[in-house]
């Protein structure tokens, strides 16, 4: 948008100079015509690329450098050549571009943008009022108070613009996200719906075979049909508590990420979690390393969530692929790069598998388990990324899964 009024600016700038005196001014409506072609040019091409998607932040600043070295450019040939009765180029209407241009900057919603356009700008002003003041001193009519005026104007232009770029796009990317936590809402909503039509269909599977059993057993020399039967009605009931554990797990996830980020210390969950699964597997050898009573993480949903994600993975860990379990499960917690807070949870069992391994996380995937709903790491992901955290997995060198959640260290 920018790059299209910087265009047509420079279009209306380039029709005005015909009005001027060519015989007078040749030098400088020469140059600053050229100049006006080439900035056209140059936006043009900065506006296909940003239409093309193939804007990016360098792209952003060479923009914003395209701004402050075209408006300099075009007030310096002022500057050099003046016109007959010049007094000052802060005595004419053209030095308010800078103002405007500067301003500008802060559109682009990048503070490394913003920042460079600001560098530039208060170079740019800085070198036309020395060059003005030393070239022309005999011509120039403003004194010391419209210097001081003028760079105030400029700071501000320039203060203005690196607060909108910073806290507008703050709101921008609040805005953003969320819009995404509510796309992501409406379609956990639907897959509830979806749910309910499995469920539906699940529940009249179990009464017809539920009426099939009552009619097999009330024929006693029928004994197969009634095993055929009862295997038939096992089956649609554990599809029935699959289909009721997912629509809740799903339901759990989304109401952990619109209650909002909290500040929770690590050590007293996962010193709880690592009890329950003693006591639930004691064959396995669960042990908690790391994680000193100041370590604290940012999460959606608070103690609640991160109790739901570490006991997700040191069950699922646990149990192993359903066939095989290991005899060692270890959750390490240790403080990252970037002020994150890394959680690792290894096992020495078989591993994931290469189905589970190559599934996207953005979704149910194929589950580690034969009889498991595939929920497990999806939901984990969905409470970690809520709160800017990410998840990963992969089987470790000696053997064995290994699963890691990062999450934004709180202070402590």
């Amino acid at each position: 948008m920018i790059s299209g009024v910087r265009a047509v600016f420079c279009a209306v700038v380039f029709g005005r100079l015909g009005l001027l005196h060519f015989e007078v001014d040749a030098p400088r409506i020469a140059i600053e015509a050229a100049l006006c072609v080439v900035l056209m040019v140059v936006s043009l091409w900065v506006m296909a690329r940003a239409r093309s998607a193939r804007a990016t932040p360098r792209l952003l600043v060479g923009s914003v450098a395209i701004d402050a070295l075209g408006c300099f450019l075009a007030l310096f040939v002022n500057v050099v050549i003046p016109w007959p009765g010049y007094d000052g180029i802060l005595r004419v209407p053209d030095a308010a571009a800078i103002l405007v241009v500067a301003m500008a900057a802060g559109f682009r919603l990048s503070p490394t943008a913003a920042a460079v356009g600001a560098a530039l700008h208060a170079a740019g002003a800085a070198t036309l009022v020395g060059v003005d003041l030393t070239r022309n001193a005999d011509l120039v009519a403003y004194r010391a108070p419209t210097v001081v005026l003028f760079a105030i104007l400029v700071l501000s232009a320039i203060a203005l613009a690196l607060v909108m770029s910073t806290q507008v796009r703050r709101l921008v990317q609040l805005a953003a996200k969320e819009h995404v936590s509510a796309e992501s809402a409406k379609m956990s909503l639907w897959h509830v719906l979806e749910g309910n039509h499995e469920m539906r269909s699940a529940l009249s599977a179990v009464a017809l075979e539920t009426e099939l059993f009552l009619r097999a057993a009330q024929r006693s020399d029928d004994r197969d049909d009634l095993v055929r039967v009862g295997g038939d009605l096992r089956a649609e009931l554990a599809r029935l508590n699959e289909l009721v554990v997912g629509m809740r797990e799903r339901a759990y996830a989304e109401l952990a990420a619109m209650q909002g980020a909290a500040h929770v210390g690590v050590r007293a969950v996962a010193d709880e979690v690592v009890s329950r699964a003693r006591a639930r597997f004691p064959e396995v050898a669960v042990e908690l390393r790391g994680g000193e009573e100041d370590v604290r993480v940012v999460v959606a949903g608070g103690a609640t969530s991160l109790d739901r994600v570490l006991s997700n993975l040191v069950t699922n860990a646990c149990e192993g692929d359903g066939r095989a379990r290991p005899s060692r499960v270890t959750v390490d917690v240790e403080r990252a790069e970037r002020d994150r807070v890394r959680i690792v949870v290894r096992d020495d069992g078989p591993g994931f598998s290469p189905e589970v391994l190559a599934a996207s996380l953005d979704a149910r995937g194929p589950s580690t388990k034969a009889d498991g709903s595939g929920l497990g790491l999806f939901l984990v992901r969905a409470i970690a990324s809520a709160t800017g955290g990410s998840l990963a997995r992969r089987n470790a060198d000696g053997g064995g899964a290994e699963v890691v959640v990062e999450l934004p260290g709180a202070p402590r």
